[in-house]
């Protein structure tokens, strides 16, 4: 803004002198008046007095605007991890229920099983007692065979002397036979005299007959006896082995049932102990169920804490940003140097807030290096003494970069890419803290 001129005109002084203040009133503290006149040396004077007031004003609101701007960005950031901690949390506590809920489960089949392998166990017991009687039954049965095997043996011993005495039968009635033929030849030789000794030979031979008769009846019977006896003897032989293959059997299958016993035992008391740790880890699981919950509702309560935090400070800085847009727009030593600063700051607070859903951004909005604020001042400036300054030219790389990697964690974030969105802010932040240093740096040494 060109300096007003206050001429030493009788005329024109008041006017000039109004147009002055006027200009002071609205920030723009480069009047030009006759110092020799007591009222052009106190409106000079105004004007440096007021100048250097908003000097200070503008240094006391960048320098809280910086400050709240970082504290924005420190809240954001402790807000967007008590977020992720909220989303662990609340995962971590379904989880938790879940496994709880499986670990019940599993304590139920567990106690089914229990059951099970009991009420398998008592089977298998009573399957033990009756294969117990049927070895028993078993041992009488092969006992009984062999006392009637015994006793068979015994009555074919006595059909063979049975068998003997028909064959001495049969001798003695062959023998009778042929003492009655004798008789008889005598009884003829005798006449009347042997009629009565050829009756008797003739009785003699009769008796005979049938004894010889009766000893093949007997014998026929002897040997049907015996060969009854010998399929008898075969079929006890035939028992006796069944029996002693069903005792083999019954013994070997008593013997695996008494293994499978002592398994069952086993998994009966395994399974019993899995159920009592499964009951206590149940109990210590839902302990720590209850206690994710209580961790979960208080960083529930913490994210909402945040939020009014960041929420709050965002109406201070919408309050400093009024006062610093009406100190822009003064004639006030520095101002772009000090305006670049809180910019800067609240360029990094606006990528951390859009990180935690507080505004929206879109990278073709955004300005490059050239177009903000610091850009343009730095294209035109002409001044030798800023241009040759160290902090000057070492300006310009790290202002470029703070641009880019911010336009490229919005493009970023914007594609749902949201740890590699903070990785560049996090390089926007290492860049814009050389900013901040070098525009320091800067701070009287020319600039208006």
């Amino acid at each position: 803004m060109e300096a007003l001129a206050v001429t030493q005109e009788p005329q024109h002084a008041q006017d000039d002198y109004v147009r002055a203040i006027n200009a002071l009133s609205t920030g723009d503290f480069a009047v030009d008046v006759d110092m020799g006149c007591p009222l052009g040396s106190a409106i000079v004077h105004l004007a440096r007095s007021l100048q250097q007031a908003a000097k200070r004003r503008l240094d006391r609101v960048v320098d809280f605007s910086v400050t709240t701007n970082e504290a924005s960005i420190g809240s954001a950031q402790l807000l967007y991890s008590l977020q992720n901690v909220d989303k662990y949390t609340q995962s971590v506590a379904s989880a938790t229920e879940q496994m709880n809920a499986s670990i019940r489960e599993v304590r139920r089949f567990s106690e089914q099983i229990n059951e099970g392998s009991d009420a398998s166990l008592e089977t298998a017991l009573a399957v033990s007692n009756k294969l117990d009687s049927a070895v028993a039954a078993f041992d009488k049965i092969h006992r009984a065979v062999q006392d009637n095997n015994d006793k068979l043996t015994k009555l074919t011993s006595f059909a063979k002397t049975v068998s003997g005495i028909a064959d001495d039968i049969r001798g003695i009635a062959f023998q009778t036979n042929l003492l009655s033929l004798n008789a008889s030849v005598e009884a003829s030789r005798a006449g009347k005299a042997g009629l009565g000794f050829g009756v008797v030979a003739q009785e003699m031979r009769v008796l005979s007959s049938r004894s010889e008769t009766a000893t093949k009846k007997i014998a026929n019977l002897v040997v049907e006896f015996e060969r009854e006896l010998s399929e008898i003897c075969a079929s006890l032989d035939e028992s006796t082995a069944v029996t002693s293959s069903g005792q083999g059997a019954i013994s070997e299958v008593n013997h695996l049932m008494d293994s499978m016993i002592h398994a069952f035992e086993g998994v009966s008391r395994n399974t019993s102990n899995i159920a009592h740790s499964l009951t206590e880890q149940a109990n210590e699981t839902e302990d720590v169920v209850q206690e994710i919950a209580t961790v979960a509702s208080s960083t529930f309560s913490c994210v909402k804490s945040a939020d009014t935090i960041v929420d709050a400070i965002e109406s201070v800085q919408a309050q400093t940003n009024r006062d610093i847009e009406e100190l822009s727009t003064q004639d006030i030593p520095d101002k772009v140097i000090k305006l670049a600063q809180s910019d800067h700051v609240i360029w990094k607070k606006n990528l951390v807030s859009m990180i935690v859903g507080k505004t929206s951004l879109s990278a073709s909005e955004l300005s490059d290096h050239h177009s903000c604020r610091l850009g343009k001042w730095y294209d035109k400036v002409r001044d030798d003494k800023i241009r040759r300054h160290p902090a000057y030219s070492a300006l310009q790389n790290p202002h470029k970069v703070v641009h880019q990697h911010g336009v490229q964690a919005v493009e970023l974030y914007n594609r749902g890419r949201v740890s590699d969105a903070l990785e560049a802010i996090a390089r926007v932040e290492a860049a814009s803290t050389e900013v901040l240093r070098l525009l320091k740096a800067l701070e009287g040494v020319g600039v208006q």
